[in-house]
């Protein structure tokens, strides 16, 4: 029997006793237990019992460069794994190289800096790396210089090693599942649901997103490390709780406790009320969990994921629902244009299914990973100096004199490694307990939205947590043209909303008028999309922007006027772009619509606005100011003397109307005091058919030249 053959028929098995724990790939050693050892030594056993691999290929603490003694840094890899004992044994290139850490941070690979400079050293093809609980196994690119990672499917299977076709077949398959796969999937769960339980879409959407929650819930804490949440281990418990509730010992039903566990998971995030109960049948709960079963809803891409469930919920919801979705090329555009950063508080009023939260919350993330990853790069340089490393087939087709050059600077740039690769760990240490807090902060303090539909609320707060956090700002409100929960005027940097069309607050109804009431252009408009405007610009901080979407009516209906003029009393147009007919038709809106983006005044401009705005007054009511005095002189006279009510009527109506003329004269005269150009783009091609298709998407040209102008 081999070595390989015996591996595979008896397994290795953790042990610890006595404060020690048993090295696996040492003979009778033993090794002070410490938290990074007893993840190593599991891992190592997982590795054979699952994947094949046996002890003699392996190695524990494998020092980077081979003239390198043991003491001289921390630069090792945690295990190493060669194709077979013989490659190992004749010191050949190795297979693969583990990196692993105890703690549960996030897995990113230029965080595992030794391990990945020692696979490409060593020409590794697979780095893996792993915090005890989730793994990420990486292909590595040694033709690209520096070397090159890509995430790939899963741990190879020894039995691949030795048959070339079979591994690079594995090699190039993609960790995450596509968006589009998943997405049927959450659509074939909806059928199931619809099919067997007869709960409309809207209802069958919402069961699902119990069960996702509950799959979440399952992944962030598992009862079993080995055991995913799957049909065999629901039907498992299943079969448990039927003894349990046989005993008397519980009343509820397996699925009802379940969802008891999410709700109370989940109740800081207030996805679910505490009067939600779940309604799928434990026939259609059990297809659901074995259609999601091959998916991890946590490790996977927050992208990939996140695309997919909003193709889900454009199917569901669209139609009765679909005033809710705002098109991502819209979406982008504006969040883009306005380009928000960390530290920017940002709120989305009408805020729908997420779209503009999601978009913003990973426009900001990417700035803080795209900065923190460009700080390790440069302390890496300044650390290490620069030094490329040369692939298997340049390093042959050296000549022995530049052979001999290149061994020398490599030696010299592992030496540097050796000496302060312990100063950049704790660089990297530092920059990703930054990177912890930003992201705290992005997710908790710095996006709010606010929605009227219970359910759109929900949905988005599902939606973010699919993009990968970001929803403790989203709230459900029945208006939102009022505070709610740290929304309130004067606080943003960004507003960006597409609020809802068509809709008007009357004057009979008294709850309508009092919020109607709260706007200046409440008495000339009740048109919610123009009430929304002004709340807008009242949101913002002075120097803050808004996007918005809204009917092209509102900028040049000859009605509007007076609104206008309100909107130009608080804040500056910085861009006005029509957007095609057929944007919004198959979210089921025939509305022409514009994109709006203003800057609200400074307090400097504020006072400018409002000095010169003063002083043009000043000046054209003196030149009525003689009338003014008499008509007020007149009216003013009691007695006898009083005039007749029709005389009063006519001089009360005149002096209405040199009031008027005034004021126009001055607004004319502020319009060309304050003159600037005010940047108008038509667009033919937003991205999007009237049908829904992909398109051109004139959008990307617009946003390029508008940052050349702004820099002009």
């Amino acid at each position: 029997m081999t070595n390989e053959q015996n591996c595979n028929t008896n397994k290795l098995e953790y042990e610890e006793k006595n404060g020690k724990i048993k090295a696996l790939l040492e003979k009778d050693k033993w090794l002070v237990k410490k938290p990074e050892e007893e993840v190593r030594q599991k891992f190592i056993a997982r590795l054979c019992n699952e994947y094949g691999y046996f002890p003699e290929q392996m190695e524990q603490e494998k020092n980077v460069s081979s003239k390198s003694k043991r003491g001289t840094g921390k630069a090792q890899a945690d295990i190493v794994i060669w194709k077979s004992a013989k490659d190992k044994q004749e010191k050949k290139h190795a297979f693969m190289v583990v990196e692993l850490k105890q703690e549960a941070i996030n897995l990113k690979v230029e965080d595992f800096f030794q391990g990945a400079n020692y696979a490409s050293w060593c020409h590794a093809k697979i780095f893996i790396i792993s915090n005890g609980k989730n793994i990420k196994v990486f292909r590595t690119h040694d033709e690209k210089l520096p070397t090159e990672f890509s995430e790939i499917a899963e741990i190879p299977h020894a039995s691949m090693l030795h048959n070339e076709k079979q591994l690079n077949e594995f090699l190039i398959k993609t960790r995450e599942f596509k968006g589009d796969e998943f997405a049927n999937t959450l659509n074939a769960c909806h059928d199931i649901i619809r099919n067997t339980d007869k709960l409309d879409p809207a209802e069958a959407f919402d069961e699902i997103s119990k069960i996702l929650f509950l799959k979440i819930m399952y992944e962030r804490v598992p009862d079993d490390d080995y055991l995913i949440f799957s049909k065999e281990k629901v039907e498992k418990d299943m079969k448990q709780y039927e003894n349990e509730i046989e005993r008397k010992e519980t009343s509820q039903t397996y699925i009802e406790r379940k969802f008891n566990g999410v709700k109370n998971s989940f109740k800081e995030d207030k996805i679910f009320e505490d009067e939600d109960k779940i309604k799928i049948s434990q026939t259609a709960f059990i297809r659901i969990v074995e259609k999601l079963q091959a998916y991890n809803l946590t490790a996977t891409n927050e992208d990939i994921k996140g695309i997919a469930f909003e193709n889900f919920l454009g199917k569901t919801f669209r139609g009765n629902l679909g005033q809710y979705f705002t098109p991502r090329t819209i979406v982008n555009f504006i969040v883009e244009l306005l380009d928000p950063k960390f530290g920017d508080l940002v709120c989305v009023p009408a805020g729908g299914s997420g779209g503009f939260l999601i978009k913003t919350f990973e426009h900001i993330k990417e700035k803080v990973l795209k900065e923190n990853a460009q700080l390790k790069n440069d302390k890496k340089i300044e650390l290490f100096g620069h030094f490329e490393l040369l692939s298997e087939e340049e390093e042959q087709a050296l000549s022995k004199e530049d052979k001999k050059t290149y061994e020398q600077q490599k030696e010299e740039y592992n030496k540097k490694f050796q000496e302060k690769s312990s100063e950049y760990e704790d660089f990297i240490n530092q920059i990703n307990e930054q990177e912890k807090q930003q992201i705290e902060q992005l997710s908790h303090k710095s996006i709010f939205g606010i929605d009227a539909n219970p359910r759109m609320a929900r949905v988005s707060k599902m939606n973010m947590i699919m993009h990968g956090d970001g929803h403790n700002g989203v709230h459900h409100h029945t208006d939102g043209l009022l505070n709610i929960n740290g929304i309130k005027e004067n606080k943003f940097d960004f507003v960006i909303t597409n609020p809802p069309f068509g809709m008007t607050y009357s004057t009979n109804d008294e709850s309508q008028k009092t919020i109607r009431d709260k706007f200046d252009v409440g008495d000339t408009t009740g048109e919610v999309a123009n009430l929304f405007i002004e709340r807008c610009i009242n949101l913002l901080k002075p120097g803050g922007k808004l996007g918005m979407v809204l009917p092209e009516g509102s900028l040049n209906n000859s009605n509007l006027k007076k609104m206008r003029e309100i909107i130009e009393s608080k804040a500056k147009i910085i861009l006005v772009v029509s957007l095609p007919d057929e944007v919004f038709k198959n979210a089921g809106a025939n509305v022409k619509t514009s994109l709006l983006f203003l800057q609200k005044f400074s307090e400097k401009e504020q006072e400018i606005y409002h000095s010169t705005k003063t002083a043009l007054e000043t000046i054209h009511k003196e030149q009525f100011q003689k009338e003014i005095n008499n008509i007020d002189k007149l009216l003013s006279i009691r007695g006898k003397k009083s005039l007749p009510k029709e005389e009063k009527k006519i001089l009360r109506e005149r002096k209405k109307e040199i009031e008027k003329i005034i004021e126009e004269n001055t607004l004319n005269d502020l319009k060309k005091e304050l003159n600037y150009d005010i940047p108008m783009a038509k667009i033919n091609k937003a991205g999007i058919t009237a049908t829904g298709t992909e398109c051109e998407n004139e959008l990307i040209d617009l946003l390029h030249s508008f940052r050349e102008y702004q820099q002009v």
